[in-house]
């Protein structure tokens, strides 16, 4: 991210923002007004933020996060509540000229691959779904539900960074069989400010972190604290091309899941937080991750316990790093030659 000087620069009248009270509240809510004018590093003037054509309610000095788009440009600063007009049309509220803001550039079907719940309406029904990839024009969302292209949907979903969105409008441009469920392209409609400001940060955040790629190298994530053995198995995935995700500690690891989408997770039974085979049970109950191979190496587990966990393997304290490396990397072979779903037609 890019910190600028000049916010004037830009501003214009009726760009649409989203403005964030409550910003370190992960449930609170977004509202999407528009710039009606400023006073260059006093204040901006916008329309008084509405719920169901209801004004929102707010409070002087209270804190807020301001979002907007700008030619490829996702802008955003801190500022704060002044104060608000109680006209019942055209109600205006002025939020504090903000010392700096930050810019990160987008392009708007730069995607990255995720691993996120969802929910959609579709025939007057509800599903869940996966959402497999996203960017700031659309998504794939992998479901048991299935319809026909240019259908119309509304998908719910919370990103990964907090962000919940609710009611996107979307259409389904390309359908595809997935063994038994099916995938949808979907194309995120236009005139939707706080999905693409909130989507475009999200994406172009996560590709800045270098976390998640569009790239098909696969790849796995290491959970162990023991950096001399983390260090081999990475060295050894690595000189075949696979890419590893590092962890040493639980938290970190199990954190990076859902922004790194891995093709497999190795976990440490000797972790000193939390031994592995308990991070082993909490990701195979995680919504989404049902399927992702789990591999558990080190201690001497009882194989009723193992299986309990959802373990794909475990490798016993014996087991040296190369025989453990060697194995994995077979079964991501395996992985890799099974039939792929196409990815043509998804935004």
């Amino acid at each position: 991210m890019a910190d600028e000087k000049d916010l004037e620069l830009y501003l214009n009248v009726g760009c649409p923002l989203v403005l964030h009270p409550e910003p370190f509240a992960a449930s609170a809510p977004r509202f999407t007004t528009c710039v009606r004018g400023w006073s260059k590093s006093s204040y901006l003037l916008i329309d008084r933020p509405r719920i169901n054509n209801r004004f929102a309610a707010i409070r002087e000095n209270q804190p807020c996060i301001v979002r907007f788009l700008y030619n490829g440009l996702a802008c955003a600063f801190d500022t704060m509540i002044l104060d608000w007009d109680t006209r019942q049309y055209h109600s205006y509220c002025r939020i504090s000229w903000p010392t700096k803001f930050q810019t990160v550039s987008f392009r708007k079907f730069e995607r990255v691959r995720a691993q996120i719940p969802c929910s959609f309406q579709y025939g007057g029904n509800r599903y869940t779904g996966l959402i497999e990839d996203i960017s700031i024009g659309g998504c794939r969302i992998r479901t048991s539900c299935q319809m026909e292209n240019n259908t119309t949907i509304e998908v719910d979903l919370s990103l990964p960074d907090g962000c919940v969105l609710e009611q996107i409008r979307a259409a389904v441009k390309n359908v595809r069989s997935a063994g038994s469920e099916f995938l949808l392209g979907c194309q995120f409609e236009e005139d939707q400010p706080e999905v693409e400001s909130d989507i475009a940060f999200y994406v172009t955040t996560v590709l800045e972190r270098g976390e998640v790629r569009t790239t098909e190298r696969q790849r796995v994530l290491i959970i162990d604290d023991n950096r001399t053995v983390a260090m081999v198995l990475r060295n050894l995935f690595e000189q075949k091309g696979v890419e590893v995700l590092p962890a040493s500690a639980t938290l970190d690891g199990l954190s990076r899941l859902r922004l790194s989408s891995p093709d497999a997770v190795l976990i440490s039974q000797r972790m000193t937080d939390l031994p592995g085979i308990e991070s082993a049970r909490l990701v195979r109950a995680t919504k989404g991750l049902e399927n992702l191979p789990i591999y558990l190496y080190g201690g001497d587990i009882p194989p009723d316990e193992i299986k309990r966990a959802g373990v794909t393997l475990h490798f016993g304290q014996r087991i040296p790093a190369i025989q453990i490396a060697k194995r994995v990397l077979a079964e991501l072979e395996k992985l890799a030659k099974q039939p792929q779903p196409a990815r043509e037609g998804t935004p």
